[in-house]
């Protein structure tokens, strides 16, 4: 009998008497995941959890926010330990057990499906040659799809800009990306007849792509405005973190209970080439950022400073660090390597300092002054729906209407 049979049984049949007898034990894939479908009645393979990584600070904080306190999620080397205790949890059959079931399966899918190809999407807003219509190129960012604008290509189609979409292979050497998309743009330009400048719009990742473009060889004086959200200018260590939160004990269900974890999440470590260009000292970041700003193109960027981690939090994860790295022996060796990285590190996830993914200072670059700090994180500046399932106001919006050509209503 499979694991998630197992456990659909063992919550439905969960009464008060049970106790915390209630576990699950779920074997940790190659990737790094877990298989939560038969919770949810998908079929299996249809809802992969992240437990590697920060994406197993994020599965776990939104485990916590969304099902409650009767609900724990214990990592450990080969399997997952997933505990019900009813006397803090009400009967799972109940429907609003299984309305937060619905949720956590909406915000724990982290790596959403690739698109069906890779290229520069037209939307149907998209108008060659209109005046009245301004064109805006979206560039998503790592362990993203193009489907992370989806609330925000509403509302900016609703002020009338025209909308292509950019896909790309998030894992990929990112000067590959940036062949291609070269490619791609003076493509979709000559297929369409369009003469007109357009405008560039990226989040996190996709900043790096953009400026490869707008400050390469390649570029064709055809982009009037470079906006970057939530930028990896500088880099994102945050690949580093979930190391140093472990050896530290922060990420094992020890943050503040009553913080809200305003998760983040939107980048992870073990994603192939790409995530190493993201590092601050990685040869693609060395060499883009020793090319000077475009002229004739105008730079914006915007960036949040609500992380997960609360400043007491951070201050007593520092003080662990601390003292570890003064101890002898392996663990002191490990805490001295976690510490050398530790402020940059933590600067990206600390309320004030980061977004949870990016620290307000790597987004800062060299020759632009238009740069604005707004209290967000990293997925709430787009609105994303990796948290942000249903239409809202988009954090961002106020921002691009103030910077874009402006449409002839």
């Amino acid at each position: 009998m499979g694991w998630g049979v197992v456990l659909v049984g063992l919550a439905l049949s969960m009464g008060p008497e049970a106790g915390d007898r209630l576990v699950a034990r779920l074997p940790i894939d190659d990737a790094g995941q877990i298989d939560v479908s038969s919770i949810a009645g998908k079929k299996p393979g249809a809802w992969l959890v992240p437990v590697r990584g920060l994406g197993a600070i994020f599965a776990r904080a939104v485990i916590a926010q969304t099902l409650g306190s009767g609900v724990t999620i214990e990592i450990g080397e080969t399997e997952a330990i997933l505990k019900v205790d009813p006397t803090k949890l009400n009967t799972p059959t109940r429907p609003g057990f299984k309305a937060r079931m619905k949720v956590l399966q909406q915000q724990t899918k982290l790596v959403p499906n690739p698109p069906p190809a890779y290229g520069l999407f037209p939307r149907e807003s998209y108008r060659a040659n209109d005046p009245n219509r301004p064109t805006v190129c979206l560039i998503h960012g790592i362990n993203s799809t193009g489907e992370s604008f989806r609330n925000l290509a509403v509302a900016l189609e609703a002020e009338g800009f025209g909308l292509i979409v950019c896909e790309y292979p998030y894992d990929r050497d990112l000067d590959v990306s940036v062949e291609e998309f070269t490619r791609n743009w003076k493509r979709l330009r000559e297929q369409t007849g369009d003469k007109r400048s357009w405008s560039i719009l990226t989040h996190s990742m996709g900043a790096l792509l953009g400026r490869a473009y707008v400050e390469g060889d390649g570029f064709s004086n055809d982009v009037d405005h470079l906006i970057l959200i939530g930028p990896t200018n500088q880099g994102a260590s945050v690949a580093r973190v979930q190391p140093l939160l472990q050896l530290t004990g922060a990420a094992q269900n020890k943050l503040d209970p009553d913080h809200d974890p305003k998760a983040l999440a939107a980048l992870n470590d073990g994603l192939g080439a790409a995530s190493e260009d993201l590092l601050p000292d990685s040869a693609f970041l060395k060499q883009l950022n020793g090319r000077p700003r475009r002229d004739g193109v105008k730079y914006h960027i915007l960036a949040g400073n609500m992380g997960f981690l609360t400043r007491a939090n951070r201050a007593a994860i520092e003080t662990r660090l601390a003292a570890a790295s003064r101890a002898g022996g392996l663990m002191g060796s490990l805490s001295r390597v976690a510490a050398a990285g530790a402020s940059s590190a933590l600067d990206e996830v600390t309320e004030g300092t980061g977004d949870g993914c990016v620290a307000v200072a790597s987004t800062r670059l060299d020759g632009v002054n238009d740069h604005v700090v707004l209290p967000a994180n990293h997925v709430e500046l787009i609105r994303g729906p990796l948290l942000y399932p249903d239409p809202g106001p988009v954090v961002c919006m106020e921002f691009l209407l103030q910077r874009l050509p402006k449409p002839s209503r």
